[in-house]
């Protein structure tokens, strides 16, 4: 079997005039800039990378938080090809399947697929298939059920060399395959993208960026009854219930 690990950074809105968060476009909240990916061999070697840097079109300027933890601003990204583009080079890059792609959490191997879908691309030669590197990792850690490792702590722990930066696609899905190779087991869970569909519509809300944002900030992990909390006021926000009359 053939691997495709992949990592992704992304955009989203914020409101400069008033410098706060504003409005999402709900079909794709997460807003792709970059693409870093990794192909394995069956004997879980590292055989190609490739890093795709994205001219965005949604959120046309960079918000101030993504800047601040990628490095990623519109001068390094204007010059470079839109996602539609883009995405048809990674598809030629990972080859046609079978294959399984590997990500660091759930949520990115959503947002490749939610991105595409939004630009109304094909998605039929992408393998539907994943596998969560995080979860075999925090497993190998012997952490406490639920309990999840941070790609650093895990590159720390495993005893990695960590000299690349971290938060920037390419050097993270290098980091996500290096510890693949080192967790991966005859019994490891591989899972399957869905598309939610309400009323025609795609939504594909996933709560772990939201917690992994609050967690960038706090300085710390969330608690159960914290990510609980946060969910659901992300879930109020959404249903403006906050939204008062200037």
């Amino acid at each position: 079997m053939r691997y495709v690990v992949i990592d992704l950074e992304f955009n989203q809105p914020f409101d400069f005039p008033k410098g706060r968060k504003t409005l999402l476009e709900p079909l794709c909240p997460c807003e792709i800039i970059q693409i870093g990916a990794v192909r394995m061999d069956e004997n879980f070697q590292i055989t190609d990378t490739r890093d795709f840097l994205i001219n965005p079109t949604v959120y046309k300027r960079i918000h101030p938080f993504v800047n601040r933890i990628t490095g990623l601003d519109m001068e390094m990204l204007s010059g470079h090809e839109t996602f539609p583009d883009v995405f048809a080079k990674f598809v030629e890059f990972a080859g046609e399947p079978p294959y399984i792609f590997c990500v660091w959490g759930g949520n990115d191997i959503h947002e490749l697929f939610g991105n595409a879908e939004y630009h109304k691309l094909d998605t039929a030669a992408l393998s539907g298939e994943y596998i969560d590197v995080q979860a075999l990792a925090s497993v190998k850690m012997n952490l406490p059920s639920g309990m999840n490792v941070g790609l650093k702590n895990a590159v720390e722990g495993f005893g990695l060399a960590g000299d690349a930066p971290f938060h920037n696609a390419l050097n993270d899905a290098v980091y996500t395959a290096e510890i693949f190779a080192l967790v991966h087991t005859d019994e490891m869970k591989v899972q399957r993208y869905q598309t939610i569909k309400v009323e025609g519509k795609n939504f594909r809300f996933s709560s772990q960026p939201l917690f992994r944002f609050v967690e960038k900030e706090l300085g710390r992990k969330l608690s159960k009854k914290e990510k609980s909390l946060y969910k659901k006021v992300y879930e109020l926000g959404r249903e403006k219930r906050f939204e008062e009359n200037d």
